[in-house]
């Protein structure tokens, strides 16, 4: 008797792998833009809120 195939075949394991790493790579890319951003805003208080300076002679 022939017993039914339990597990994947190999083209929906390559698939699922696949999947896996486009996953992580989500969330990397993710996390960098959520410090890009954090540093972005820092900066920017720093410019919004910061000591003016003088403004340059145009001698």
């Amino acid at each position: 008797m022939n017993e039914p195939e339990t597990g994947y075949n190999l083209s929906m394991q390559v698939a699922i792998f696949a999947m896996r790493v486009l996953e992580v790579m989500f969330f990397v890319g993710l996390a960098g833009s959520a410090v890009v951003v954090l540093i972005s805003f820092i900066e920017d208080g720093k410019e919004l809120f910061g000591k003016d300076e003088p403004p340059e002679s145009r001698a």
